[in-house]
């Protein structure tokens, strides 16, 4: 006959009065036993307290791990506007008038009439004489931000020159060889200089058509030292705030320009963009064949950090397509 383990009949082994029998107290005294420990170690009610402990660490966890934020073809979807990728079309088809938006909003772009048509290419699309230039629906509201990343082609002009870039839609030339509408109409847009005597001082800068785009350059703010990336890929952004008085200028680098006077953007005025002759006074600007557009992404907001997120995301997109950035 086996014997049955038990407690002493009248205080278990923790020295406390019980009826139960051995096997019931026997499980009562290792949870007691655990009890003490705790309050031994983590001093009165140490099980609760451990637990509560425990549960505000898990919930102090959970609110400091973020939700990834939604995005599309990389790029964040807080804000985004519009997101022109040129990724659409066979190796060496003609891109048709029509320039997808990829945001999924439908704000789609058209190419300006009256240039030939750019290649499509791998790694986005290729111009041919007098460069590309695409018309949005959107506009200049009252704060924003723009990506454009592109390649001038290599060419030595017979002076100095401005491609123009980003801006409103009557300040772009309305065909490779004439004069834009609003040539003289005081409103600013982004642009090159292309120093034929001096190549190292060209580069992007804010050009105002007809005056003064900041106080600090009687006609042209420029991002000095930035001539020589003008032909290698580059990612280029501009953010402004019509309320805070400011827009600045930054490059793949991060190195920015700012001026404290945006006036000259004019508001609700439609944005074009692109790579193209901008016709100064002494003579057209030459664009030969070979520009390239990668991809532009307009957003909504205006901060720092929308605008580096953007550009970060699109030289990894361009990037991904074997182009490869200075």
């Amino acid at each position: 006959m086996k014997r049955r383990l038990t407690c002493h009949p009248h205080r278990n082994v923790c020295g406390v009065a019980t009826g139960l029998s051995g096997c019931q107290t026997f499980g009562r005294c290792i949870h007691r036993l655990r009890a003490i420990w705790l309050h031994r170690r983590y001093g009165y009610q140490g099980l609760q307290v451990s637990a509560i402990t425990r549960a505000k660490g898990a919930m102090a966890r959970k609110a400091t791990v973020k939700s990834p934020k939604r995005t599309t073809y990389g790029f964040v979807r807080d804000h985004l506007q519009a997101l022109y990728l040129f990724e659409d079309g066979a190796e060496g088809q003609t891109l048709s008038g029509h320039v997808r938006d990829y945001s999924g909003n439908a704000l789609h772009g058209k190419l300006r009439e009256g240039w030939a048509r750019p290649t499509v290419r791998s790694f986005g699309i290729e111009g041919a004489d007098g460069g590309i230039v695409v018309d949005t629906p959107l506009k200049f509201e009252q704060c924003g931000s723009i990506v454009l990343s592109a390649q001038l082609p290599t060419y030595e002009p017979q002076g100095s020159r401005y491609p123009w870039l980003i801006g409103h839609s009557e300040d772009a030339p309305l065909t490779p060889l004439t004069a834009a509408v609003g040539r003289n109409s005081g409103r600013a847009f982004v642009n090159t200089l292309i120093d034929k005597s001096n190549p190292g001082h060209g580069g992007f800068g804010i050009f105002r058509s007809g005056g003064t785009p900041g106080p600090s350059n009687p006609s042209r703010s420029s991002l000095e030292g930035t001539g020589s990336v003008i032909f290698t890929p580059w990612v280029l952004g501009i953010r402004w705030d019509s309320t805070s008085g400011y827009y600045e200028l930054v490059t793949g680098d991060m190195r920015a320009y700012r001026e404290t006077s945006c006036e000259h953007f004019s508001l609700g005025a439609s944005i074009t963009f692109g790579v193209a002759n901008w016709v100064a006074d002494i003579a057209p600007g030459e664009i030969p064949a070979g520009a390239q557009i990668f991809g532009a992404a307009f957003y909504s907001d205006s901060s720092a950090l929308t605008l580096a997120t953007a550009m970060r995301a699109m030289a990894k997109r361009v990037s991904g397509r074997g182009v490869v950035f200075g």
